[in-house]
């Protein structure tokens, strides 16, 4: 066989070249070892049987036997080297072979990997390196003429190399241990866990890198040209659904949303997208004031509502988008709504007062309004609208009974019943307790009718003598207004009314008579 670093013929069977000790690659199916081959110690060339000294070197063979007996010592374990892939495994060692080509690596060598001697592979197999090619025939210490310096080199060498043997067994059974099933592999789960919360925040950060980009100037004057657009239609007082304030400003937020994953860290895009929603709430709020000045009507209050929460919705929008925005404004007055819009039918009823002619139809199509946008809260008769709706719902029902009975759609029975089913939601209104008794007569229940007359007179009296006014003298039934409680903020008139005790007292007084 011929060595492939220094061509030299050697015999078919040797497994280093006799030349340069380069190690030779062999047929992976015979065998690769002579049991009683011999090597030399300290330049690791074959002995001779029974030789005392090395031919080659001259080192006693006490070196050789020591080398015979680490070479043992490794075919009891045999190393494993992987088949050839063109790959340079000069610097590789393996602790534990695959089991699939078990056979194959324990018996193919690399063509080009140097022989190297016993203890150089412990060491190359523990610190992972290999000492330089001098070019000279020893590796394992310096050659010596002395014997006894050669005992000496040989026993530092003997102790190291136990050292490193000692440390390859060591590092062999932890990395072996983990994967036949045995000890602790908690260390693992952590290690795999730390590795990829690693790779985790590297790409966070590599993420952090791309947001923090700033938005392209280009792109950053388009949308303040726009915003400025849409400013300008707000002071002109453009509304419009398309080309209005609100649609201009609501389609800049839009872009801002989009651009948010990019540019969200941009100052200036957090900037402009303040100042559209800044400007966006002003126009919301100026519609909404539009809106509110004029009459009341149901459709108004509904209008004023969607755009103040279509504002609060946007302004989640680009929160959601990591935008800081502010709606405090919005908020507040969404909150105030249904009360502000309450004074405002309150105020509108109480014109009613200042006609002559007293409209019961039109008064309770307001009120009937108000309580379909929900502003009547039937728990509350205290309230002041509640109590305008109580007092309209009466009017309004004596209109019906007094239609019905002319018209001969409605007898008195009908009447009768119609009133009754009302008197308690009309908050015991003394003009429909007095018409109630009136066709209770005319339908023949004299004993009911004259109950009914004895609860109206009975709380008139009451009302004199807390308040000192006479109904029906002093202020005509007709124009007798059960629903002004004398407060400043809603009062009407400064003595026709009821004050709110009063207003308790009659309740208590009739639900223990008629439940």
């Amino acid at each position: 066989m011929i060595c492939p670093k220094c061509s030299k013929h050697n015999s078919d069977k040797a497994k280093f070249c006799s030349g340069c000790g380069t190690r030779l690659a062999i047929d992976p199916v015979e065998t690769v070892r002579e049991p009683d081959v011999s090597f030399c110690g300290n330049c690791g060339k074959p002995l001779k049987p029974g030789a005392k000294f090395c031919v080659f070197c001259g080192a006693a063979t006490t070196k050789a036997e020591a080398y015979r007996a680490q070479e043992n010592e490794k075919e009891e374990t045999p190393e494993i080297l992987p088949a050839s892939t063109g790959k340079d495994y000069s610097t590789t060692v393996l602790l534990h072979k695959e089991k699939d080509h078990a056979e194959e690596e324990a018996t193919v060598l690399m063509t080009d990997t140097p022989a190297l001697p016993a203890i150089h592979r412990a060491e190359t197999a523990v610190g992972g390196y290999l000492p330089p090619d001098s070019g000279e025939a020893p590796r394992g210490g310096r050659r010596t003429g002395n014997g006894n310096g050669n005992r000496t080199v040989m026993i530092v060498l003997l102790a190291a190399a136990g050292c490193l043997l000692a440390a390859a067994f060591v590092a062999a059974c932890i990395y072996l241990v983990p994967r036949l099933g045995g000890g602790d592999k908690s260390s693992d789960v952590v290690d795999e866990g730390s590795a990829e919360t690693a790779a985790g925040e590297a790409e966070t950060e590599a993420a952090v890198d791309i947001v923090k980009e700033e938005i392209p100037k280009e792109v950053l004057e388009t949308l303040e040209t726009r915003i400025g657009q849409g400013a300008e239609a707000l002071e002109d007082g453009n509304y419009e659904a398309e080309t209005g304030c609100m649609a201009i400003l609501e389609t800049v937020m839009e872009d801002c949303v989009e651009f948010a994953d990019q540019y969200k860290k941009s100052d200036a895009l957090q900037e402009l997208a303040a100042d559209a929603y800044a400007d966006y709430t002003e126009a919301i709020l100026g519609q909404v004031a539009l809106l509110f000045g004029q009459d009341v009507r149901p459709e108004l209050y509904e209008q004023m509502e969607s755009d103040l929460n279509a504002g609060l919705e946007q302004a989640e929008k680009l929160r959601n988008a990591g935008f800081e925005i502010d709606t405090d404004m919005l908020d507040e007055k969404l909150a105030s709504l249904e009360s502000d819009y309450a004074n405002r039918y309150i105020e509108r009823f109480n014109t009613f007062t200042e006609g002559e002619n007293w409209s019961r139809t039109e008064s309770w199509d307001l009120m009937n309004d108000a309580e379909s946008i929900g502003l009547v809260d039937y728990g509350n008769m205290d309230d002041p609208i509640t109590q305008r709706y109580a007092y309209a719902l009466a009017r309004v029902t004596l209109k019906t009974v007094e239609t019905g009975l002319n018209d001969g759609s409605m007898d008195y029975e009908d009447a009768v019943e119609e009133l009754a089913a009302v008197l308690k939601d009309s908050d015991y209104n003394l003009l429909l307790m007095y018409e109630l008794a009136n066709c209770l007569s005319h339908a023949g229940a004299n004993e009911e009718a004259e109950q009914m007359y004895g609860y109206a007179d009975e709380i008139i009296t009451h009302i004199y003598e807390t308040q000192g006014i006479h109904v029906g003298t002093d202020f005509p039934l007709d124009h007798f207004w059960s629903f002004n409680e004398f407060e400043e903020e809603y009062s009407v008139d400064s003595q026709n009314g009821l004050t709110k005790s009063n207003h308790e007292w009659i309740r208590d007084y009739m639900g223990q008579r008629i439940g």
